[in-house]
């Protein structure tokens, strides 16, 4: 009875350490991949449980308790969760990935990533890792949810820098249908400029602007702005130089 005891304690300590340690390492772990505490929550509730089976059927052992039926029950709930790990649209097929991704994941929030896709291109900045999905900021600002049974299946690049957007190389052209040496105006709501155009390329608008100045427009800019021709330089009103 003595020694029965002596295991009990014995069995105790072990589990309070190992839970204690395990709790450390993951939370240090998600620390380090900026996982969310929602999903950080989920895996330790998830250990925690795994903890508490393991030290139950050890104190059921040393207690001299048969343990036959546990082991079918346990059999039982193997098969339950290996059929949901199969099942890749199932949500226990998510909620299991999520914990593979939680610790085997190369990519932490605030990467930018590419999904290898078919069909689509999938790329952007990691918002978060969920329970259900990897979330993904795109270069137009939108939210994908990209579930995580599926990210384990695809090819993901890392990439070491975001991509800049590539403008069309015609879009000062069409944005700005004038020529080289017209007077033209330019207006928006911080103010407007008038100016001959010096040059036009992909990037920007030169102007030179009526004191002799000159003005660089960003393309991404131009439309937002309201651009028309001038009939000379009487026909602009009192002129504000834009801070772009």
């Amino acid at each position: 009875m003595l020694m029965t005891l002596v295991l009990l304690a014995l069995c105790t300590a072990v589990f309070v350490l190992v839970r204690y340690l395990t709790e450390a390492g993951i939370r240090k772990l998600g620390t380090k991949n900026q996982v969310s505490e929602f999903g950080l929550a989920f895996v330790l509730r998830a250990t925690n449980t795994v903890l508490f089976i393991v030290y139950g059927l050890v104190i059921l052992g040393l207690l001299g308790l048969d343990l036959s039926d546990v082991e079918v029950l346990l059999s039982s709930i193997f098969a339950v969760a290996g059929v949901a790990f199969f099942a890749q649209w199932s949500i226990l097929s998510n909620i299991t990935a999520s914990a593979i991704i939680f610790f085997s994941f190369p990519y932490r929030v605030g990467d930018w990533i590419q999904v290898v896709e078919k069909d689509v291109d999938i790329q952007g900045t990691v918002e978060d890792i969920s329970l259900f999905h990897v979330l993904i900021r795109n270069n137009r600002g939108e939210l994908v949810t990209y579930p995580n049974s599926l990210i384990l299946q695809k090819p993901v690049l890392r990439m070491t820098s975001k991509p800049t957007m590539q403008l069309p190389e015609n879009l000062v052209d069409d944005l700005v249908p004038f020529g080289v040496g017209e007077l033209i105006l330019v207006r928006d709501s911080q103010g407007e400029l008038q100016g001959h155009i010096a040059h036009k390329n992909p990037q920007r608008l030169l102007l030179t602007l009526l004191d002799g100045s000159q003005c660089a427009i960003p393309a991404a800019r131009l439309g937002q702005c309201l651009l028309m021709r001038s009939a000379g330089a009487d026909a602009s009103p009192q002129q504000e130089k834009l801070d772009w």
